[in-house]
């Protein structure tokens, strides 16, 4: 296969000391982003092909953020 094998959940469980659901929360976003690709008996493998986050769209400043939040702030 082309792509890069990322390691077992096991595995990244272990590297990052986090529980297994944390680790599957993580794959599956990112398989539905498009920057990984689960293969059935095989693995999961990150995409070689480019993946394109589009800029600008739903980008907020700090402050703009802070406010969504409704977390006021003075400058």
């Amino acid at each position: 296969m082309e792509d890069d094998r990322i390691p077992s959940e096991y595995q990244i469980m272990d590297m990052l000391e986090v529980s297994r659901g944390t680790v599957k929360k993580a794959v599956a976003q990112l398989v539905k982003e498009g920057v990984l690709i689960q293969v059935q008996g095989k693995g999961t493998f990150v995409k070689k092909e480019n993946v394109a986050y589009p800029l600008g769209e739903g980008l907020l400043s700090f402050a703009e953020s802070l406010e969504s939040q409704k977390i006021h702030f003075y400058h």
